[in-house]
């Protein structure tokens, strides 16, 4: 997965039709494309890989880079455990 910001909402579709061209180019199969017509989040789905383009209010809203931030379910699994030991 991919997570960039763009400055603009133009800016944000001028990335997207670049990254699927290039997509296209590398003669991959490009599964399919959201968000074009707003431009504020726009998915660009490669199969193995999915891009994440944002504008910075979207990017903040959404915190998709917390989905993946295991740091802290690991101190919370931790901490469960070390619960469960000490009943």
């Amino acid at each position: 997965m991919v997570i960039a910001t763009g400055t603009s909402n133009t800016h944000v579709k001028a990335l997207a039709h670049d990254v699927t061209k290039a997509i296209k180019d590398a003669n991959i199969k490009l599964v399919g494309s959201e968000g074009r017509s707003h431009s504020e989040w726009v998915l660009v789905d490669a199969g193995d890989v999915i891009v994440h383009l944002m504008l910075a209010k979207a990017r903040a809203a959404y915190k998709l880079e917390d989905l993946w931030d295991f740091s802290s379910r690991k101190a919370a699994d931790d901490e469960a455990m070390n619960a469960d030991s000490n009943e």
